[in-house]
């Protein structure tokens, strides 16, 4: 849950799925007794962004992952997901013992260049061909020129 809290999941939904915790823990989780929700786009972002960081694997990769999402939960899930690839885990105790873990990767897409604050290494495909790109590249790009 400390994971769901931190990325930002809305509290009647932390309600929910501490409901269906406890009640597979107690052994009576049935399909029936899950609750239905309606969840919003940004909700099924953060849920699975919740899920990839609980299960822990050595690379992340997400398509566009902060388009849904408001200004103030860019900030939080890029931060996120830097402390994920710096601390070689995310919510693993104790801090600060990451080189003794082993390295994560995120690999993500990015529609709006102000999302891209945070990444160590910026890619641009074109024309089927993959190039290295600075961060002024992106931020500042150069005018296209008619041929």
């Amino acid at each position: 849950m400390r994971i769901c809290k931190r990325i930002g999941i809305r509290q009647p939904l932390l309600d929910i799925l501490e409901e269906g915790k406890q009640a597979f823990l107690a052994g009576g989780c049935q399909e029936s007794n899950v609750s239905l929700v309606r969840l919003s786009l940004t909700d099924r972002v953060l849920i699975n962004l919740a899920r990839a960081l609980i299960y822990d694997p050595n690379i992340i990769v997400l398509n566009r992952p902060m388009v849904e999402l408001s200004q103030e939960c860019v900030k939080r899930v890029g931060a996120i997901l830097r402390e994920f690839v710096d601390e070689r885990g995310f919510e693993i105790p104790p801090k600060g013992s990451a080189c003794t873990r082993r390295p994560r990767t995120v690999f993500a897409s990015y529609l709006r260049p102000e999302d891209t604050d945070l990444v160590d290494v910026e890619w641009r495909v074109e024309g089927g061909k993959v190039y290295e790109v600075s961060h002024a590249q992106v931020h500042n790009p150069a005018p296209k020129t008619e041929e």
